[in-house]
């Protein structure tokens, strides 16, 4: 009775871990070309920060547009105190 109900928890935590994952956004396919030595570094930097590639190239990107192209009202207030960006 008591494996019963462990492993009744454990099926209900599996789902819901499995419902979080299922929720995440979609994300969008691109190719990309890129030379050699690129590649290179983002071979290492994904191996050395233990994640993929592919997320890695997601956090740059939106780490060197978001300042600049992100959403509308922080640039405006930007704008608006004579804030200029660099």
């Amino acid at each position: 009775m008591q494996q019963q109900k462990m492993a009744s928890n454990h099926a209900h935590a599996m789902q819901g871990i499995y419902t979080q994952v299922m929720e995440t956004p979609k994300l969008k396919p691109f190719l990309m070309r890129l030379h050699p030595a690129t590649r290179e570094l983002l071979d290492k930097a994904a191996a050395d920060q233990h994640r993929s590639v592919s997320s890695l190239i997601d956090q740059c990107v939106r780490e060197q547009l978001q300042p600049r192209y992100g959403e509308l009202q922080p640039r405006l207030q930007r704008f608006l105190s004579g804030v200029r960006q660099p």
